[in-house]
């Protein structure tokens, strides 16, 4: 629910054509055009904020935030804060952070970047047409100035499959586009071309570091309230997402002190794995805080349906239909008029099973006891040993790159898919630069799926919702927290577990467990095998040549109780089959 948009750009010598009719079905589509002139056509739903940049210097669509404070920026305050020089995107990702898309015009005229926000929810798709470039909200605001409906992309296909939950600039289907969160789209008379305006690695700098851990916990705290004041903005009733692990705790506690009405729902499937009622009731008891307990309803799964079939990729995971309908029914008991989750914590405190902080450790702490301690510390989180983990650290020093090796999931693939594959996973973050630390390149890696969840959940909200520890303050707080910092004692996440130690309940903080929804997917599974099967067997992605039919055959033909993790790729496939039968009659 962040609102829709549409943006049609011309060049110097190429106005935009039938510009009255794009505006026309822009209107028919519930749209209100807020500029509208030879080059630049631009409109929003009523309830999307803009912001009109003085001297015709562009406009901002969206949410917008001055750094350092909880309020949202008005065209007046951007123009302010940047009047010296020209806007330039560069300059508006440093001074602002926000759920926002800008259109910014170059001097003379002469071009236009669009730029989307770091982690920021307003989606950013992008297309062609009779020399037009468009970028909009989502695919169908695309078709009012002309973009057609590609069709299914099998390669695409094959690389969302190998790196599920990494967000890329391309997208499953042909001729459309995604501007992911920090890059620009770049439109001047030679044509588009893209760029990056904010990227983690300045963050992630040596010289960026903390000196000590009560800085990095200060300022991490800080940048959590800071970004969970400004997201909740003006909202009346706040409904959050509480499992009893330290991400959601840590929000429950900083909307205690915030103050205003907000209540927790836990939601609930009766395992060891998926029953996390008592830590939940543990904080909100701490806190004074209601909390709602519900199931997780099974009959509210349809393997056969995709709730990503409007999206120009498959994103969404099966089991979410049943996160997002409890979510739903809570939301409609409270009256909430916001919700939101601790999702992207794990990836922003680095809750990492790797050697990379140790390597950093051993390059840089100040005491043995400290590397000991990380090394420890990642062993018993790897089931290792502490030496293992303190040779494979110290190997991997002389490695020639710190770039971090995400590996791909190339279960049930064709091995013609598998041969197609890029070596390496398709993020621009991915690649370090040169002298980049290890642990720090690892922490980049998982932020880098962190932004996934930021701009591309499948968490379905009815109301407004939020995801404030993956929002661009508080991922550049914690990217300047040495990286093995964050491990120590059995535990990750340090730096914030201490953080907000005074907050919370002494169990929550040094809790190591951690639930998971495996049971409930596992039911999922189970009840819809032979569907499943189905899908898959007779379905396109055997036809596109991207799964081995062989290999699907054979896992689906075990009808005897789940022993390994096969169901979950068996499901996350017939999530894309469900996708792929949602398109273009063409596919």
């Amino acid at each position: 629910m962040t609102g829709r948009y549409l943006a049609v750009v011309g060049t110097p010598d190429r106005p935009i054509p039938d510009r009255e009719a794009i505006a026309e079905g822009a209107r028919t589509a519930g749209l209100e055009i807020c500029h509208s002139d030879a080059r630049l056509f631009v409109a929003v739903s009523p309830a999307l904020a803009h912001h009109h940049l003085s001297e015709d210097r562009g406009m901002v669509i969206g949410e917008v935030f001055s750094r350092g404070t909880n309020l949202a920026s008005s065209a007046e305050s951007i123009g302010r804060m940047l009047a010296e020089r020209p806007v330039d995107a560069d300059r508006l990702v440093t001074r602002f952070w926000g759920n926002y898309v800008a259109l910014l015009r170059a001097p003379g005229n002469f071009g236009i970047t669009v730029l989307r926000a770091p982690f920021g929810k307003l989606p950013c798709l992008y297309g062609f047409e009779d020399g037009m470039t468009i970028a909009a909200s989502d695919v169908a605001a695309l078709a009012i100035a002309g973009v057609a409906m590609g069709n299914p992309d099998a390669r695409a296909l094959a690389e969302r499959l190998a790196f599920p939950g990494l967000p890329g600039e391309g997208t499953c289907l042909t001729g459309i586009g995604n501007l992911p969160g920090g890059a620009t789209l770049l439109i001047g008379p030679g044509g588009t071309s893209t760029g990056e305006a904010w990227s983690p690695w300045p963050h992630a700098e040596r010289a960026q570091w903390y000196e000590t851990t009560e800085q990095a916990q200060h300022e991490v705290r800080s940048a959590i309230y800071q970004a969970l004041r400004a997201l909740r903005g003006d909202a009346a009733k706040t409904l959050l997402m509480l499992s009893g692990g330290i991400d959601s705790s840590i929000l429950a506690a900083c909307l205690s002190s915030l103050g205003g009405e907000y209540r927790c729902v836990n939601f609930v499937h009766e395992d060891s794995f998926g029953d996390e009622r008592n830590w939940a009731r543990m904080v909100a008891r701490h806190l004074g805080c209601q909390l709602e307990e519900l199931d997780f309803p099974l009959n509210a799964v349809d393997v056969t349906r995709s709730e990503s079939a409007d999206l120009p990729s498959p994103g969404s995971r099966v089991f979410m239909q049943g996160t997002n309908a409890a979510l739903a029914s809570a939301a409609d008991a409270l009256g909430a008029d916001l919700t939101l989750d601790g999702g992207g914590g794990d990836n922003v405190f680095l809750a990492l099973n790797s050697v990379a902080p140790v390597t950093d450790a051993l390059r840089h702490a100040d005491t043995y006891e400290t590397v000991w301690s990380c090394a420890r510390t990642v062993a018993a989180l790897g089931q290792a040993s502490a030496l293992e983990v303190l040779w494979r650290a110290a190997r991997r020093r002389f490695r020639r790159s710190a770039t971090f090796r995400w590996r791909p999931d190339l279960a049930l693939l064709a091995p013609d898919a598998i041969a197609n594959l890029a070596s390496q996973a398709p993020h621009a973050w991915l690649s370090a630069p040169r002298n980049a630390e290890h642990g720090a390149a690892a922490h980049v890696a998982v932020i880098a799926a962190a932004q996934g969840w930021a701009e591309d959940c499948d968490l379905l909200s009815p109301v407004r919702h939020i995801s404030p520890l993956a929002s661009q303050p508080v991922v550049e707080a914690c990217l300047r927290v040495p990286s093995w910092w964050w491990f120590r004692d059995g535990r990750s996440r340090i730096i914030a577990r201490d953080a907000f130690a005074d907050r919370l309940p002494r169990e929550i903080v040094m809790r190591q467990s951690k639930g998971s929804p495996e049971s409930f997917v596992a039911d999922v599974y189970c009840k819809n095998r032979e569907t499943v099967r189905s899908m898959l067997l007779d379905g396109q992605l055997r036809r596109l040549g991207l799964i081995d039919s062989d290999a699907v055959e054979r896992a689906t033909s075990d009808t005897g109780p789940i022993k390994d993790t096969a169901h979950r790729r068996l499901l996350q496939l017939s999530q894309v089959e469900a996708w792929l039968a949602a398109q273009h009659p063409q596919s």
